[in-house]
């Protein structure tokens, strides 16, 4: 079996300069938001990932993590509800949500569910599981790759 991950580490984002540009802003205004506040303990600290998500913008690259587009699709969904002068931006914003949005979603719908095999309940092994068997070339490949899709599963 081949040594390749079952999903891909980034995905990259097409985004008109336009929206390249609002993204940037509205992550730099979330990430400022602590110092410009009155009383920054006020206001949570953003996830790690919207730094990262900034600088990669910064860099001018659009290749992100499903863990820094989840964090970026909170932030545009925080600004796209906002009553401030975000509200000049919110057609473009709602767009950026959907185009955050859409990966996430076809990601989530490639990752196992329990139905795949993948036991909730270590107990519900059966007692042949625990025994040392010699498996064929075929039945390991098999359960490495459900071990895998399981392991992935249970860290998403």
């Amino acid at each position: 079996m081949p040594d390749t991950p079952l999903y891909p580490r980034s995905i990259t984002l097409s985004l008109p300069p336009e929206e390249q540009w609002t993204l940037h802003h509205v992550l730099l205004d979330r990430i400022e938001q602590e110092t410009t506040a009155e009383d920054p303990a006020d206001v949570d600290p953003p996830p790690v990932e919207v730094f990262q998500a900034f600088e990669t913008l910064d860099a001018g690259e659009t290749s992100f993590t499903i863990a820094q587009l989840k964090a970026m699709q909170t932030v545009l969904a925080e600004y796209h509800y906002s009553p401030t002068w975000w509200e000049i931006e919110r057609s473009r914003i709602e767009q950026l949500l959907h185009r955050v949005t859409e990966p996430i979603e076809q990601y989530q719908a490639t990752l196992p569910t329990p139905d795949d095999g993948c036991l909730e309940d270590p107990s519900e092994l059966p007692e042949a599981a625990y025994s040392i068997q010699p498996l064929s070339p075929l039945r390991r490949e098999n359960l490495l790759y459900r071990l895998k899709l399981c392991l992935t599963l249970d860290f998403r």
